[in-house]
């Protein structure tokens, strides 16, 4: 198995079914007469290692981590720090916080079926499809996601609340 996972490159995960809305809502802005040309990027604003990455989808699917060492060193072959793509081309022609899922909220929703044994997935996203389905079609996806990320930010809200 793996031992070691990068921990020195930052990724910027992204959804699909997020990246998905990104082309309908460019869709919808060419059918209104808009003249969209070039290159569009589009990724998360998130964050993390391939080593946060791999010990957030252990924790998710309930898979023992512990023996994977992140490694902090930059590789040999010449490779940039952080992989953000320049995402303002976007930012400028539409709502694009609607395309922001965070990344734990959509890998528990696409993981869920590969959990192990009652896990910590059905308590923290009860709406998740069933693991008998394939696939989360991305609008309908989309609207669980984000009605888990509210829930999410109104626990903080109200936690930090009572402090």
């Amino acid at each position: 198995g793996v031992k070691e996972v990068d921990a020195w490159q930052l990724c910027h995960p992204t959804w699909a079914c997020d990246v998905a809305g990104v082309i309908e809502a460019m869709l919808e802005l060419h059918v209104k007469g808009e003249r969209l040309s070039g290159i569009f990027h589009w990724s998360s604003d998130e964050s993390f290692t391939w080593h946060e990455m791999m010990l957030l989808v252990g924790e998710v699917c309930g898979i023992d981590t512990s023996g994977i060492r992140g490694v902090s060193a930059p590789p040999l072959t010449p490779l940039p720090r952080d992989t953000r793509l320049d995402c303002s081309r976007l930012e400028r022609l539409i709502d694009t916080l609607q395309f922001q899922t965070r990344f734990q909220v959509g890998l528990r929703a696409c993981l869920k079926a590969f959990g192990r044994g009652p896990s910590l997935v059905s308590a923290a996203l009860p709406d998740a499809p069933d693991a008998s389905r394939e696939a989360l079609p991305c609008a309908e996806g989309r609207e669980r996601v984000q009605r888990q990320q509210q829930q999410e930010e109104e626990q903080r809200t109200s936690g930090s609340a009572l402090q």
